[in-house]
């Protein structure tokens, strides 16, 4: 005799064999996007960038290693951003003029993919 105890044993053991047969979920992957904004002098206080880019520099990463690489092309861009002040303070020092530069900001951010 089957008692209602063991058919509702039974539709629980259908369901999870039904949830279990098919393909696991796929990891979400990540990119890494890098975006220059770029102002001319005459507008850097007073206005939205002159120009703006953004490239995707990476795709496919885990989670982890996007962060790890973003944090280390945000570590080497503020190294650069140092040198080149350190070279512009030297040439000042020596008496060599420079010609006014677009200032250009970098930024990078991990964003997930879309599945596809």
């Amino acid at each position: 005799m089957i008692t209602v105890g063991m058919t509702r044993f039974a539709v629980a053991a259908l369901l999870l064999l039904a949830a279990c047969s098919g393909d696991p979920p796929k990891p979400q992957t990540w990119a890494l996007w890098g975006s220059t904004e770029t102002w001319n002098q005459a507008t850097v206080s007073t206005g939205p960038p002159d120009a703006q880019s953004t490239t995707k520099l990476e795709g496919g990463l885990e989670r982890l290693v996007c962060e790890t690489l973003r944090d280390r092309a945000e570590r080497d861009n503020r190294r650069a951003n140092e040198l080149l002040h350190e070279l512009r303070v030297q040439a000042a020092a020596v008496g060599i003029r420079r010609q006014p530069e677009p200032v250009s900001v970098k930024r990078y951010a991990c964003k997930a993919e879309a599945d596809g």
